[in-house]
């Protein structure tokens, strides 16, 4: 999986109560995130200014904000009025925002990533990223890209999973794409494990740098 290095500003603990302790049954595991996760709550930040982004950043990390900054700079083609709420989205996606409230360490980023390494210390763990950004998203806004936010994989996976209405407009791409993650998955459920038969994107996933022995990771992309 690719993550940016950052460290995430909240004490939560790096993951639920639960995995932390072991109390958990051992078997494999799939687990994933999408690589815009939270593009898909962001609309609001469409249009902000500088200032408003500085705020929000201050407000949300306080004493790390400065580090956050430096990482996260002010978009450098803030020209286009969409271009500051992707960046709010990254800090948001890579922080683990969602879901923190529930469970804890929440859903992207690095907070993914911490888990997924919590749970390949005692079990075989396949991780995931989805990265296509080429979807049309929940709906349409004029001028905003939703890329690979939260759900995006969801008609990949599950073709009428909205009606077939996005399924209906894959590219040839990305019909193979989610040709792919159906057979990876099918073959996860009934191998435990990542095989897979005539497989047209078998290239696509490979040894995770410096994962432990039980830990694998693949990424989708269009």
């Amino acid at each position: 999986m690719h993550f940016r290095n950052f460290r995430p500003r909240s004490r939560r603990s790096p993951s639920p109560p639960l995995v932390n302790a072991g109390d958990y049954a051992r078997v494999p595991i799939i687990i994933g995130s999408t690589r815009d996760e939270l593009r898909s709550f962001y609309q609001s930040a469409v249009g902000w200014t500088e200032a408003q982004y500085d705020d929000f950043v201050r407000k949300n990390f306080g004493s790390h904000a400065d580090a956050v900054l430096k990482q996260y700079a002010w978009p450098a083609n803030a020209t286009d009025p969409a271009a500051v709420a992707y960046q709010v989205a990254a800090i948001a996606t890579d922080d683990g925002t969602l879901g923190a409230d529930t469970i804890e360490q929440g859903i992207g980023g690095c907070a993914t990533a911490a888990l997924t390494a919590t749970f390949a210390k005692s079990a075989p763990v396949y991780a995931y990223e989805f990265s296509p950004r080429s979807g049309p998203g929940w709906y349409t806004i004029a001028g905003y890209q939703w890329g690979a936010g939260h759900a995006a994989e969801l008609p990949y996976l599950y073709p009428m999973h909205d009606g077939g209405v996005v399924a209906s407009g894959f590219t040839p791409d990305e019909s193979m794409i989610a040709d792919a993650m159906a057979r990876y998955w099918g073959a996860f459920v009934i191998q435990a494990s990542r095989r897979r038969r005539a497989c047209p994107l078998g290239r696509r996933t490979a040894r995770a740098r410096g994962s432990s022995p039980s830990q694998t990771a693949g990424r989708w992309n269009s």
